[in-house]
Parts: C-alpha cells; sequence; structure tokens
C-alpha cells in the first residue's frame, strides 16, 4: 500500500498482536478452609448460646419455681427434674457452661482464622478439637452421676411402678451417655483427621 493509498482515506493496515499468548490464570483456591470455617463459627455461636443458657439456667428455674403456687411448683418438679438434684449440681452446671463457651470462643477464632487462612487458624482447630474431646468424656461421666441421683430423688418405688427397675435406667443412662461422647466426638476427630491429611498440610504451609 503506498501513500498515495493512505491520503486517499484507505484505512491502515492491521497490526499483529503484541501479546500472542493469554496471560496464564491463577490457580484457583481450595474451598474447604472456607467450608469448615464456616461451619466453625456456625457451631461456635451455637455453642456460645447454649453455654450462656447453661449458666443462667439454674437461677431461671430457681425464680420460675418460686412465682409458681406450691400445687404448681410441685408438678414441674415431678415432671422434669427435682429441684434437690439442680441444687446438688448447680455448680458443675455453671462450670461446664462456662467451659462451653471458653471451647467455642476457641472454635470461633479458629474459623475465622480458616477463613482467612492463616496458619494460627488452624492451630486453635487442632487445640479447639484436643480440648473438645476431653470435656467431652468428663461431662459424660459427670452427667452419668447426675442422672444416677435423679433416679434416686424420684424414688426406686416410683420407677417400679412405671415397670422399670434400677437397671433400666442405669443401662438406658449409660447407652444415652456412649451416644453423647460418640456425637461429641463427630467434629473433633474430623477436624484432627482432615488436618492431618498430607495434601492439606502442603497447602498449609503456603498460608501467612
Amino acid at each position: 500500500m503506498t501513500a498515495s493509498q493512505f491520503d486517499e482515506g484507505y484505512p491502515p493496515p492491521s497490526m499483529p498482536p503484541t501479546q500472542p499468548f493469554a496471560p496464564p490464570a491463577s490457580p484457583s483456591r481450595s474451598a474447604w478452609a472456607t467450608v469448615l470455617g464456616i461451619i466453625a463459627i456456625v457451631f461456635g455461636a451455637l455453642s456460645v448460646l447454649g453455654g450462656c443458657w447453661g449458666v443462667v439456667s439454674p437461677f431461671v428455674f430457681q425464680k420460675l419455681i418460686d412465682a409458681l403456687p406450691e400445687t404448681a411448683a410441685r408438678s414441674l418438679q415431678e415432671a422434669t427434674m427435682p429441684f434437690e438434684v439442680i441444687e446438688d449440681w448447680r455448680g458443675w452446671i455453671i462450670a461446664s457452661s462456662l467451659l462451653t463457651i471458653g471451647l467455642a470462643v476457641l472454635l470461633l477464632i479458629a474459623g475465622g482464622g480458616l477463613l482467612k487462612r492463616r496458619r494460627w487458624g488452624v492451630e486453635a482447630g487442632w487445640w479447639w478439637a484436643i480440648l473438645k474431646m476431653l470435656f467431652v468424656v468428663v461431662n459424660a461421666a459427670v452427667g452419668y452421676h447426675m442422672q444416677m441421683d435423679m433416679y434416686a430423688a424420684l424414688g426406686e418405688q416410683q420407677a417400679n411402678m412405671s415397670g422399670f427397675g434400677a437397671g433400666f435406667y442405669q443401662l438406658w443412662s449409660a447407652v444415652g451417655i456412649a451416644f453423647a461422647v460418640i456425637w461429641g466426638w463427630a467434629l473433633p476427630v474430623f477436624v484432627m483427621i482432615w488436618f492431618s491429611r498430607r495434601v492439606i498440610k502442603n497447602e498449609i504451609t503456603e498460608w501467612g
């Protein structure tokens, strides 16, 4: 194409692209940290609420009993747990609720660290899993003795009137405690197994 053709209004020739190859795409991040972080935050928030209720529930129950007439208060105690048992175990109920809140806060910290992909979030998750498993065992053992005290407060004669003896209630309590331990260990065991995977540990080492 000559200079005269440019003068006559012909468009200039197109130039070849200066970047013949597209830039490489950035590697996509795995989604497990986000999923576990959200689960940890949800469970942690629910545990905080449950622990707060556990701290105030003995006092709320006491106020409720005091506000009811004597006949209604006696019926309420017979329909639920004898108030004497709550009085005897009030210290442990409050202490375990405070421990629940502490573990829940640690779980919230772990969840936040996982969402931000920080190694300290994984460390907090490890500590939460270990402490949670220990707490579940201790709480289950104390819960078994609490249920035995409740059975004694209700009276063996009343239990026999329903067709069940002491052996049945002991077996039923043991089954309930075993299920509570399995349920309480489910998430901590999963977290520990997940963090122990080689591919996960390799990814965590790249976090800030």
